[in-house]
């Protein structure tokens, strides 16, 4: 197996803002935000730590972080400000922020019919996990994962946290937000995706994917082979074990496709995301 320690994936982070509810006479439509005032409270309501903000790449409505490329549900005029791309959109302004690892979008969104937001990754496969989290893959279930989406969040304007969930349709990740009668608004969800994650990646050869398929015992074994082959990176191993009940079924269709297994596990060992490329020996 070719075992390797590496910046992974990087950042991309999506954030929608709503608008004012009146806690008893129904919703009512913000006041119009300036490219100012929406990056303002995108800073407010998540700050970067220092040294992390750079340019961010976008083209129209369009974002790109490492190989992963984000089409916004609307887009128009752009301003900068304070270090972020702001474009602004008919009911929703998205602030665009780059990252040290990727890039971060907030959606600040005026009514709410806008606390649902839609981003389209063109040409890529979406998997949503049990955790609620999202891999990104390059086209299918079992090709190479390219970014990790943390599950999502939400706050209102006073910071107090709200309900906030992903569904996947084909290749658009759908963000959707509850609010009470109680919110404050505007309101900020993010979808945080990360192009490049702090993990591992490791190889399995043609040999080891027949092991792993054959039990998981001997998905096991082979997984107690990374440390020794690691300088001793015991984290590694006891992520693949505990993935091998799974990791088991997924070699099976490796080895009928002629294909190897390889994982991603995430820095700390809190997942592991296989995928089928080319057999490398």
């Amino acid at each position: 197996m070719a075992f390797e320690t590496r910046r992974m994936w990087g950042g991309l982070c999506l954030v929608a803002a709503a608008a004012l509810v009146a806690p008893t006479n129904g919703a009512w439509a913000a006041p119009r935000d300036t490219p100012s005032s929406s990056a303002a409270l995108a800073d407010r309501l998540d700050p970067l730590a220092k040294g992390e903000r750079k340019a961010a790449k976008i083209t129209a409505n369009k974002v790109t972080a490492g190989k992963v490329e984000v089409a916004l549900q609307s887009g128009g005029r752009q301003a900068q400000v304070s270090g972020s791309t702001v474009v602004e959109g008919d009911d929703t302004d998205f602030v665009v922020r780059g990252l040290d690892d990727g890039a971060q979008i907030l959606a600040v969104a005026r009514d709410a019919d806008s606390l649902t937001q839609h981003y389209t990754f063109t040409g890529r496969y979406l998997e949503l996990l049990d955790s609620g989290a999202v891999v990104v893959r390059a086209s299918d279930s079992t090709s190479e994962p390219l970014a990790y989406i943390e599950p999502a969040w939400a706050k209102d304007k006073t910071g107090a946290r709200l309900p906030s969930s992903y569904t996947v349709d084909g290749s658009t990740l759908i963000q959707t937000t509850s609010a009470s009668s109680t919110t404050v608004f505007p309101v900020v969800a993010d979808p945080r995706v990360r192009s490049t994650w702090y993990g591992w990646s490791v190889d399995f050869t043609r040999y080891e994917t027949g092991r792993i398929s054959k039990s998981t015992a001997s998905c096991s074994a082979v997984a107690g082979l990374v440390a020794l082959g690691s300088g001793g990176v015991g984290i590694v191993a006891t992520a693949i074990v505990a993935a091998c009940g799974a990791l088991s079924v997924f070699a099976d269709t490796a080895v009928e496709a002629g294909k190897c297994v390889s994982v991603k596990v995430l820095h700390g060992g809190l997942g592991v995301v296989p995928w089928m490329p080319k057999c490398y020996k």
